[in-house]
């Protein structure tokens, strides 16, 4: 009986160390999503706009990800951003120029990319430490191409 008891109570541990990573990931993803809409609304229509937008969403697709994988836990997943999150939509609202911007936006993906690697090596199920690769990869392309875009100045447009 003590045995069964130690190894529930280990269980129930790992997943809400689990569900507590997830639910970072939640705000850090949601507080993306809306950095990009704001960082987009900043800008006038055109490509840059569209990819900012097209990034908003992504986020808005792992956010949802992330709580589904919260609630099949048992977990009560996060539905918002952080606070960090709220002051840097603030500076960016604040911002002017394009490469701006795009500057404040790769700052956010830097902040992003170290929380995903903190979740990834924490000690995470298989299943959950797969999607969490799959979304990492993801935000480093957004981050390196953030970044070129920053050098490049706003005069080379999208790839």
């Amino acid at each position: 009986m003590c045995r069964e008891w130690c190894i529930q109570a280990t269980m129930t541990r790992t997943q809400s160390h689990t569900i507590a990573i997830l639910n970072q990931l939640i705000e850090t993803c949601k507080d993306g999503q809306e950095g990009f809409l704001a960082a987009a609304s900043r800008i006038p229509d055109g490509d840059l706009k569209a990819l900012l937008e097209s990034y908003s969403r992504q986020r808005g697709q792992f956010v949802g990800e992330l709580q589904e994988e919260v609630r099949r836990r048992g977990g009560d997943a996060e539905s918002t951003g952080g606070a960090i999150g709220t002051r840097c939509r603030v500076w960016i609202d604040e911002t002017v120029g394009e490469r701006a911007i795009i500057t404040k936006c790769e700052r956010g993906e830097d902040a992003a990319l170290k929380n995903y690697q903190a979740a990834i090596a924490a000690d995470l199920p298989e299943d959950v430490l797969a999607r969490v690769q799959q979304h990492y990869t993801q935000i480093c392309e957004t981050h390196d191409l953030m970044r070129a875009l920053g050098k490049a100045g706003t005069e080379e447009r999208m790839p």
